[in-house]
């Protein structure tokens, strides 16, 4: 008897080793100190690519050493110039951002051209324009969301204008198409949004005939040439499975409604409807099939997973304290690991999470140092990074 408890000891001793040792994560370090924030990175292979304000840089060698490769103003006198967004896939990368235009590479980040897009040529005078996500699914199909909008005075003078819009590209990133856009409005949220069978999910499902508020938009991931996920705003989640032919919206619970009228006023409906007004701002793809989400930010601390393309969706809370209020949480998977890096503002410090099972479950770390967070990606499983601001410089952190 006493012999077996021993043996029951080890073996719950060499289970325990291997359970944390699964979870263990490099030490975070900052491996790179750029002249401006960085706001996005990608990464393929050994290669990874970051971009921020004016600016690009490279790492050829799994994130140990980087390199400025473009640094020009990119952007409109009016639209900014920060690049928010850039992914990789083979040797095409697409970055974009503020000012409504598309950089290109065919050589891995080495080399990059602008590319004038439809937003940077319409309406230049009068509408900002941007373009906050890009993904790439081979290298020649690829679709970004952005949007035009209107900043000041009369609206109706400008109705024409595009609102938000949906782009498409399929000789990699030369020229870019219109696949759909939706004029600029005041309507929000959604109308009309169903009960599903989940309490805290509504949704609502458009044809391409409709319009449908593509600027809740922020990013977008696709599994396929013809199915795309997207998310933003208000904890909402676009679905398609026919390339934007038909999209399916769903919203998550949900906290105040505001509508606008045609002069921005604020509009008190009869009977409102509930819509959440803290946002997505990450998502990823899982090794098990799952879709992945998360809401870090706003003193909430949970993602959402759905292993049947949206159908159904479950909560999974993280273990940051109660008090933990993190902002721009950003998601990164490679395969069953996942890794969420989020800045915590009150505590002046970086929240680290990572989970080995596909997102099921997470450990938590730190990381001492106040930061903006804005970026995350994956090598491997072994080799995860975040993007962001410590004022003045930007910074490359490795966080596994």
């Amino acid at each position: 008897m006493k012999k077996t408890f021993i043996v029951s000891l080890f073996f719950v001793f060499v289970f325990t080793v291997s359970n944390n040792t699964a979870f263990a994560a490099t030490t975070p370090t900052i491996v790179y100190k750029a002249k401006s924030a960085l706001l996005d990175i990608s990464c393929v292979g050994k290669k990874c690519v970051s971009v921020g304000n004016n600016l690009v840089v490279q790492s050829v060698d799994k994130g140990v050493t980087w390199k400025t490769v473009f640094s020009k103003k990119i952007g409109s006198n009016n639209g900014g110039s920060s690049l928010e967004d850039v992914d990789c896939i083979g040797t095409l990368c697409i970055a974009s951002g503020q000012g409504g235009k598309i950089l290109r590479s065919s050589d891995s980040g080495k080399n990059w051209a602008i590319i004038d897009t439809i937003l940077s040529k319409a309406h230049k005078d009068f509408f900002p324009s941007f373009i906050s996500g890009v993904n790439c699914i081979d290298e020649k199909l690829c679709y970004a969301i952005g949007g035009n909008f209107h900043s000041g005075g009369d609206i109706k003078k400008f109705d024409k204008a595009f609102g938000t819009v949906i782009l498409k590209t399929t000789d990699g990133g030369i020229t870019w198409n219109t696949e759909k856009f939706e004029k600029a409005t005041f309507n929000y949220p959604a109308p009309n949004l169903s009960q599903t069978s989940q309490s805290d999910v509504f949704e609502l499902k458009y044809k391409s005939t409709d319009e449908f508020p593509l600027r809740l938009m922020k990013k977008i991931l696709c599994k396929n040439k013809t199915e795309c996920f997207a998310i933003g705003q208000s904890r909402s989640v676009f679905h398609t499975t026919d390339g934007w032919k038909t999209v399916t919206l769903q919203q998550f619970k949900v906290d105040e409604t505001k509508t606008f009228d045609d002069n921005g006023n604020l509009i008190k409906p009869k009977n409102p409807q509930k819509v959440a007004i803290y946002d997505f701002s990450g998502i990823s793809f899982t090794k098990d099939g799952g879709v992945i989400v998360e809401e870090i930010g706003n003193g909430h601390r949970f993602v959402y997973k759905s292993t049947d393309n949206g159908a159904t969706w479950k909560s999974i809370s993280v273990p940051l304290s109660a008090s933990s209020r993190n902002n721009e949480g950003k998601i990164a998977c490679s395969q069953a690991t996942c890794v969420i890096t989020a800045q915590n503002l009150p505590a002046n410090k970086v929240d680290i999470l990572t989970s080995v099972d596909n997102g099921d479950t997470w450990k938590y770390q730190t990381f001492k140092k106040s930061m903006g967070i804005y970026g995350s990606a994956c090598i491997d499983s072994n080799n995860c990074f975040a993007v962001g601001d410590l004022n003045p410089q930007g910074v490359v952190l490795k966080v596994r």
